[in-house]
């Protein structure tokens, strides 16, 4: 797992370092949108990683805290359903911390990185399996796709890991964004 996500955040670097230098110096990654603030509901998710599956629905918030549509600050809470070797849990989930985005806000690249934070109880006897309860990180990465309207709709794929009690891979493949 700490292999997955120094490879991830090696390549997120990488991605970074060549945008900053084909844009003379990170012009297009400095640049501004007119959006600050970003809603985000998530849906659906996939997880997978040692025979378990998980699926959630989450809200986020994140907003910029400078001029700039290279960094976000927010968090986002949802509830998670677990399935594990049979067993299975229900937990809430919050994920705090930074969004680094390449590109203009509303069609960018990003990575959101921080802490994770997983708790509830498991539904079943072997709970040692599915402990839904944790202290860990997330890393995602993902691409908005603009849909339109002003303020923006963006579509708002990812695929990351989050770890923190039971948990491991996801890949988010619902997920709409309000930018204003």
């Amino acid at each position: 797992m700490n292999k997955l996500f120094l490879v991830m955040m090696l390549l997120s670097l990488q991605v970074f370092t060549a945008h900053a230098q084909d844009s003379g110096g990170g012009d297009r990654g400095a640049s501004t949108s007119k959006s600050f603030h970003e809603y985000t509901l998530s849906g659906g998710y996939l997880g997978l990683s040692a025979s378990s599956a998980q699926s959630n629905i989450a809200l986020s918030y994140y907003f910029k805290p400078l001029r700039t549509d290279l960094l976000q600050v927010g968090a986002e809470y949802g509830f998670q359903k677990v399935s594990h070797r049979g067993a299975s849990s229900s937990n809430t989930a919050l994920l705090a911390g930074i969004a680094i985005n390449i590109g203009n806000l509303n069609s960018a690249f990003y990575c959101q990185i921080g802490m994770a934070i997983k708790g509830g109880s498991a539904d079943a006897e072997n709970s040692s399996e599915t402990d839904p309860n944790g202290f860990g990180y997330h890393f995602l990465c993902g691409k908005r796709i603009p849909i339109g309207g002003s303020p923006s709709w963006v579509f708002k794929p990812s695929v990351g890991v989050i770890a923190g009690g039971t948990g491991g891979m996801v890949f988010r493949p619902l997920a709409v964004s309000y930018l204003f």
